[in-house]
């Protein structure tokens, strides 16, 4: 069977007589026969034509990728292929033209020691190691109390003062950690939580560290002398010890401080030669999509532009990050909910349609990895998520292709050896634009930092009063934070202080704003981010470090025009 290019203008009311006219041939295939009798069907609606398009495309596409040693099947096989190139080819020329911009090459790249290749174009994917590990499971919400805040504020200082103990211990480093409110004349190291006096935000004059109840008997401490401090980086909720000297006056407790130390100290991050052979000498390809559903208008989004792309580069890794119906997209309209129907329906259509390319054949190498967001209307969870198919989910019963992954939020992957930690949310504006940094350089560095020492996305939870940006569970909230031996080698999450994804290297790790959650959502949805892990040079140890700073290279893709 030839296929022509029509180069008649194709309108809705016309399209139905030409294909008509394009399929009365010679050609038996039951498939053509069923698509003409839809056509004459639905004539010039545009909404079922959408649908028969559909429809028509996943055939194709399961033809196609079909195995078979008949010849007529063969044959059908290599017809559909030939309709879906047609398809396809029309779409680019109908959608935005696509542009990609190199926001980042990495050194090993710059230095021609590796390439920047498209999943498509390398043979490491059958090798490739891909493993979920700390999955959040369905749990029962509790209430959010003061006295449960409280109780939440309290045991994190216990456990990071056993931290910062163990640390010091480790390295040899004495520790007499002291209660916060003490009569010694000299200096002495004290641990608290970082925050500030009153309903105002933090700054160099309004610094205060809090105790446990049961060591410190719950006392407040002013922080005085921060601007005397060189590289200070503080924020409210942070973990850190303080050497000073104590004062007690009218006015209370008071420190003139001489060192902070905030968080944890970590060291470089390590995987083992075995995981480092797994590149076989080529990069690794993830594409991060942001999977917005509706519109600001509430009307429903195309990804035809993104799963072409999908399908054309073929990434080893696909990463589709909520909301994908927002509640505040909801809220903001009072007639949404009627307009837009059945909610779960959507969520369903959605996910069926990354199942049914998931599960084309080229695209089975591939994973496609769905990440849940506390706005989600579907999922009904504050911080930390189960993923979205969790037990009592709508979606649970639902079967989709094994390269298919629902990740907790936040969720954690490793990949060929390498920790990836992966939000939907923002995890840097709720404590960065509250935070005092000495000197004013790097924010944005320093910001990242402290959330590898203070072993959570989400550093300054528990929040001191509620509502907090994010609702989070205060029962299960040591799931936001990293176990001492799982604190990720590289970090994923969406941004709303950046128009464009961004990269930071910090303590030794790699921070990935992917995209903007500030833009308007159409925006949004017009882009993609990709990004490129080079790998190593051989290398016969047993151990080494995993050095992203050289490895990593960031493009964003724009659809223009």
């Amino acid at each position: 069977m030839d296929i022509d290019t029509i180069t008649e203008e194709v309108s809705i009311g016309n399209v139905a007589q030409i294909l008509l006219e394009s399929l009365d041939s010679s050609v038996s295939w039951p498939l053509l026969n069923e698509l003409a009798n839809r056509l004459e069907e639905i004539g010039a609606n545009s909404r079922e034509m959408m649908k028969v398009n559909k429809w028509f495309k996943e055939q194709l596409e399961a033809i196609s990728t079909r195995s078979t040693s008949n010849m007529e099947d063969a044959k059908n096989a290599q017809v559909a292929a030939s309709i879906l190139s047609l398809m396809e080819a029309k779409d680019v020329q109908r959608n935005a033209v696509l542009e990609e911009i190199c926001l980042r090459r990495a050194p090993l790249v710059e230095g021609g020691h590796s390439e920047m290749k498209k999943g498509i174009d390398t043979s490491n994917k059958g090798n490739m190691s891909f493993d979920v590990t700390a999955e959040i499971q369905p749990y029962k919400c509790a209430t959010a109390t003061a006295e449960a805040v409280d109780t939440c504020i309290n045991e994190k200082i216990t456990r990071f003062t056993n931290l910062f103990k163990g640390f010091c211990e480790s390295k040899g480093v004495p520790c007499d950690l002291k209660p916060l409110k003490n009569f010694s004349d000299q200096e002495v190291t004290v641990y608290g939580r970082i925050g500030a006096e009153g309903d105002v935000p933090l700054d160099e004059l309004n610094v205060t560290i809090q105790g446990t109840t049961l060591f410190d008997y719950g006392v407040k401490a002013q922080v005085t002398s921060i601007r005397a401090l060189e590289n200070v980086c503080l924020f409210p909720g942070q973990m850190a010890a303080l050497t000073g000297k104590c004062f007690e006056d009218e006015f209370g407790v008071r420190y003139v401080a001489s060192k902070l130390h905030c968080g944890i100290p970590t060291e470089a991050p390590m995987y083992s030669g075995h995981s480092s052979q797994r590149f076989q000498g080529e990069n690794i390809h993830i594409s991060v999509i942001r999977g917005c559903l509706l519109t600001d208008s509430l009307e429903p989004v195309s990804f035809n532009h993104v799963f072409n792309k999908i399908k054309k580069d073929r990434p080893h890794v696909v990463f589709i990050m909520g909301p994908f119906i927002s509640v505040r997209q909801v809220a903001a309209d009072g007639e949404g909910l009627n307009r837009i129907g059945d909610i779960a329906y959507i969520y369903k259509r959605f996910f069926h349609e990354i199942a049914v390319l998931a599960d084309v054949n080229q695209l089975k190498d591939t994973k496609f990895v769905i990440v849940p967001h506390c706005y989600d209307v579907l999922s009904g969870y504050p911080l930390p998520q189960p993923p979205l198919n969790c037990e009592g989910s709508v979606l649970h019963e639902v079967e989709y292709p094994n390269n298919v992954v629902f990740l907790s939020n936040p969720g954690f992957v490793k990949v060929n050896g390498i920790l990836l930690g992966v939000t939907s949310c923002d995890p840097l504006s709720g404590f960065a634009n509250n935070m005092v940094c000495i000197p004013n350089e790097h924010r944005k560095k320093r910001a990242c930092e402290q959330i590898v020492s203070q072993r959570s996305f989400f550093p300054g939870y528990p929040a001191a009063s509620l509502p907090a940006e994010y609702a989070v569970d205060h029962a299960t909230l040591r799931y936001l934070e990293f176990p001492e031996d799982a604190i990720p080698d590289m970090f994923l999450f969406a941004n709303t202080t950046e128009s464009e994804p961004f990269i930071e290297f910090a303590a030794d790790r790699g921070f990935i704003g992917c995209h903007s959650a500030a833009v308007p959502k159409d925006d949004v949805l017009r882009s993609s981010t990709d990004i490129y892990i080079a790998p190593q040079e051989a290398d016969t140890a047993p151990i080494r470090q995993i050095d992203l700073e050289s490895r990593l290279s960031l493009v964003l893709a724009l659809w223009r025009g």
